[in-house]
């Protein structure tokens, strides 16, 4: 494995130094790493047989990956400007449709792998040879609108605006009941019609308008949008500079408080127009008085874990438990016990290594089988950063028998007009549930997946919720790309509670209020568990 791994970095390399299309220098690589004819059987293997092994998941995800490197190569695909009626790359398609005759489940040509590809590509600075990828895509798939939509995405990056409509349009066609291809195409129209203004004029037009069209909190924060726009629409000029432009972006989505709005600049600025945090404030000074150097999130994540961690270890619990890895070799999950009691932290609703329901449900199994017999649970999601509903609603499963219906959400599509409401529930995962009392801690740092777990959890009978709001930032986070390449977070979507209730900006009440303190994570002293502990015993 180690040795597997040592040529995963050799791979990192190859892809940032030479790109993806040096033949010579991938073949290179490729004979050292695997030999595809022992891939075919290796894969054979694998689907007769579940592997639940994190670091054997991800071996085998990685080896799919670079076969289909590889075989690219083999049939030598490159990259040209336009591939349209270009002989060298119809001799490509050709191989492919072929190979596609021959093999309908070889891995190289499954449309899912050849999108993960294209955008792989484009990770690494090759959107000429992206763009060939999706084109391939379509011709092997060309009932899939989802092909035709991301050869749009590619070709709107690339600046081809006409091309990029053409294939949106394409893609709406194939599957009417989609809105987003139809609201790309008119984005895209509307881009065209800024192209004869200087290029600050035409990137600022473009961000009002990214807002105006999708953003759904205008009424609800008492934003009026457009008295904003003839604000600072003036201020950008043909001699407007980047730095310029980027605050007059910033000045005209002050008082947003939105976690998912943001400006972020390839190699430059972020801007997070998220609202004051308390918790955020109190980690500030905990810096200040223990003299810490770093500002890593983590150094301030693991103080305030410690803190929880110390109080548990005193309260009669067993030293912490760990599954799974997230980043930076921070665990998934942190798990304990006492005699009477258990203890679930979840610090994130993304993970690098295991992503597929089967293998987090096999760790909620593992987790949840210490649990069994206890009396109650704590489940700390203070400071989750978010990630994938998913996780929420499957974490959420362990705690009940019966579907229950965790919350509804409706995405704007155009003007006042949203989609039907879409109903999600939890439901029953994995092999046991609990179902004895289970209090769940949150802060106002609770965000995104986080925000909707306490959303789900309190529609649960056995369930309270201790501590602070959480943070009131639900919707999946629309990612928009300005003319000049910025990108532009935003919220799309209205969250709402079973009885019709929107937390944005507000975030999940709480059963009992309570805030952490300086004085908690340096004294490593946490009242908020051993409230939540006396709440169990009675």
């Amino acid at each position: 494995m180690k040795l597997f791994f040592k040529y995963l970095d050799i791979s990192n390399q190859v892809i940032q130094k030479k790109g993806f299309f040096d033949l010579q220098v991938v073949r290179q690589f490729g004979k050292k790493v695997l030999h595809i004819r022992a891939m075919k059987y290796f894969f054979a293997a694998i689907n007769r047989k579940k592997i639940n092994s994190e670091y054997s998941i991800t071996f085998v995800r990685v080896l799919k990956a670079c076969l289909c490197i590889l075989v690219f190569f083999q049939i030598g695909l490159t990259a040209q400007v336009d591939y349209e009626n270009n002989p060298e790359f119809e001799k490509s398609i050709k191989e492919y449709l072929s190979m596609k005759e021959s093999n309908p489940e070889n891995p190289v040509i499954q449309e899912e792998s050849l999108n993960d590809m294209g955008y792989k590509m484009i990770e690494y600075g090759n959107l000429e040879k992206a763009i060939g990828v999706f084109i391939i895509n379509t011709r092997l798939y060309p009932a899939s609108s989802n092909t035709y939509d991301s050869l749009g995405e590619e070709y709107m990056l690339a600046g081809n605006y006409d091309r990029a409509i053409k294939n949106y349009q394409k893609a709406a066609e194939l599957d009417p009941s989609s809105f987003y291809a139809t609201q790309m195409v008119d984005q895209l129209t509307a881009f065209k019609g800024f192209e004869k203004l200087s290029e600050p004029e035409k990137n600022y037009e473009a961000f009002w308008y990214l807002f105006d069209a999708n953003y759904c909190f205008f009424d609800l924060k008492n934003i009026d949008w457009k008295a904003r726009y003839e604000k600072h629409r003036s201020k950008v000029t043909a001699n407007t500079t980047d730095d310029e432009l980027y605050e007059i972006m910033v000045e005209t989505l002050e008082g947003f408080n939105d976690a998912h709005v943001d400006i972020r600049v390839p190699n430059g600025p972020h801007f997070d127009a998220g609202k004051p945090s308390y918790i955020r404030g109190v980690l500030k000074e905990v810096k200040e008085e223990l003299k810490l150097e770093s500002d890593s999130k983590w150094v301030m994540l693991d103080h305030f874990m410690k803190m929880s961690d110390e109080t548990l270890l005193k309260a009669g619990f067993e030293p912490m438990q760990y599954k799974g890895l997230i980043m930076e070799d921070k665990p998934w999950f942190y798990h304990t016990t006492s005699e009477d009691y258990g203890y679930l932290r979840f610090i994130s609703c993304y993970s690098r290594v295991i992503t597929e329901e089967g293998d987090l449900e096999v760790l909620l199994d593992e987790i949840f089988e210490t649990f069994k017999g206890k009396k109650g649970i704590i489940i700390d999601v203070r400071l989750n950063g978010g990630g994938y509903d998913g996780v929420s609603f499957m974490v959420a499963g362990k705690l009940t028998k019966e579907k229950i219906l965790g919350h509804t959400k409706q995405t704007r599509i155009k003007g006042d007009t949203y989609s039907e409401p879409e109903e999600h529930f939890i439901e029953p995962s994995g092999k046991h549930q609990f179902e004895n009392p289970v209090i769940v801690l949150t802060n106002d740092r609770t965000v995104s997946a986080a925000d909707v777990f306490a959303l789900a959890t309190k529609q649960l009978p056995n369930v309270k919720i201790v501590g602070d709001n959480s943070n009131g930032s639900f919707s999946d986070v629309l990612e928009k790309r300005m003319p000049n390449g910025w990108i532009l977070n935003l919220s799309n979507q209205r969250y709402f509670s079973p009885d019709g209730e929107n937390y944005e900006g507000k975030g999940v009440p709480v059963d009992v209020k309570m805030q952490n303190t300086l004085e908690d994570i340096v004294e490593k002293n946490d009242p908020i568990i051993l409230k939540s502990l006396k709440m169990l015993g009675k």
